[in-house]
């Protein structure tokens, strides 16, 4: 009797958890649903805006997310139809028409032609082409006919990409993590870390090597910085990005709850105009960006400043009217994240010997642990992953352990990274020092 009591509790228990996981997820279909409604119902309007009739057809969509360093592209699932011989008059108004739902023409996505042409359109991650051009030569019963300057035949395809444009323009550049303050972000590839070499210097712009077009120093934490060149090779212009705390000024780490933007007025008073408030955010914590004008004898530049555990930290980018500097430094930011910097942690152990570490984890938030150790000290056997007592809580965390075997006697270290594989900013890092003996 007792046996059946507790395979009827556990029934009920995992019947009750795949019903709390179908009810917490059933949001995330309906917005599946609701964009593939709002991508058809578009399409819908568009058709009846130009007065035609035409089948709208899954297919798929070819969308360039980035051009630097090469044009790099992502398929996406769209949905679209095909309208020929529709008039000029029509053709404007399908501009028009994404032009009036908030859409702006891509740059990367044109391409020019007159039988054979493309257009991007992009709003946020939703993304449209429109391609094709005049009727061309087709063949009809055998002959060829010649085109109609006033007939178009086009192809109109929509979807929505599955993250951002600077998410995808960020994802594989390289990575900086400031342990002593607890921030990160990304800057773009190939970068020659440290100041820039005599090499690079005495050479001149157009003749240098292409990593002497970028350095980036962070041997001193308390000044991190980037300097590049943006543009073409026959039109580059220099940029700066300097993430600054000063550990030799007293004001730059304030009393808790001091007032970020005051504190800049009086520290700050030959800035020309200083906002009245927060105007920004950095991951999420207030900040106040102070904009300088470019004069006779220096760039404009833009500088942040914020306040993380009681210190002051300023941003300064330069050069900020320059539109390509501008890109970057949009992206860089975009980037940043502020990341929870445990206490180092020793472990003793003998070579020969297997050892585990425990992390908590919450695979479910798309977060996972990434390991960096040295093969030649250590080897990991296996990872698991433990979920908390408590089964039925559909989304609780548990534990992510790691399974290690010492290969020889030495000192070693292994670090971890808690982060999205797609975003690549670590929120949480832990190290431990390893000591393993014979």
């Amino acid at each position: 009797m007792l046996k059946k009591i507790i395979v009827l509790l556990i029934l009920i228990i995992v019947i009750t958890g795949l019903a709390v996981n179908y009810f917490l997820n059933l949001d995330s279909l309906e917005d599946e649903g609701s964009l593939e409604d709002e991508i058809s119902e578009m399409l819908k309007e568009l058709k009846q805006e130009i007065a035609i009739e035409a089948d709208v057809q899954s297919t798929e969509l070819k969308w360039i997310v980035n051009v630097d360093p090469e044009i790099k592209d992502v398929s996406i699932e769209a949905k679209g139809f095909e309208v020929k011989r529709i008039s000029e008059e029509q053709y404007t108004k399908i501009k028009s028409f994404l032009e009036n739902k908030g859409f702006e023409r891509d740059p990367y996505n044109m391409l020019d032609g007159t039988f054979v042409g493309l257009t991007g359109y992009r709003k946020d991650q939703l993304v449209c082409t429109v391609s094709g051009g005049t009727t061309g030569y087709k063949e009809a019963e055998g002959q060829w006919i010649p085109s109609e300057p006033d007939k178009y035949d086009i192809t109109i395809k929509c979807g929505k990409l599955e993250k951002t444009i600077m998410e995808y323009q960020t994802a594989h550049w390289n990575n900086y993590e400031n342990e002593k303050y607890g921030y990160s972000f990304k800057y773009p590839k190939p970068c020659l870390y440290g100041g820039l070499p005599g090499y690079c210097k005495q050479s001149p712009l157009e003749e240098r090597p292409r990593e002497c077009f970028c350095y980036f120093n962070a041997e001193d934490p308390n000044s991190v910085s980037l300097g590049t060149y943006t543009g073409t090779k026959s039109d580059l212009t220099g940029a700066a990005f300097v993430v600054f705390h000063s550990i030799y000024v007293d004001h730059y780490s304030p009393p808790a709850g001091t007032d970020l933007v005051n504190w800049v007025k009086e520290n700050y008073a030959y800035y020309e105009d200083i906002p009245d408030e927060i105007n920004m955010e950095i991951d999420g914590i207030p900040a106040l960006k102070v904009y300088t004008p470019k004069s006779p004898m220096a760039w404009s530049q833009e500088d942040i400043y914020f306040i993380r555990n009681d210190k002051v930290f300023k941003i300064s980018m330069l050069d900020v009217d320059n539109k390509d500097n501008k890109e970057l430094y949009t992206k860089m930011l975009f980037t940043f994240r502020f990341i929870e910097i445990l206490e180092k942690e020793t472990i003793e152990v003998i070579m020969g010997d297997n050892f585990p570490i425990s992390l908590e984890a919450n695979p479910t938030t798309g977060y996972e642990w990434e390991v960096e150790f040295d093969s030649d000290y250590l080897e990991l056997v296996n990872k698991e992953y433990i979920a908390d007592s408590d089964e039925s809580l559909v989304g609780a965390g548990g534990h992510r352990i790691f399974n290690f075997l010492a290969l020889k006697s030495g000192n070693t270290s292994i670090k971890f990274s808690y982060l999205r594989s797609w975003e690549g900013n670590a929120i949480k890092t832990q190290v431990y020092e390893i000591t393993i003996t014979e």
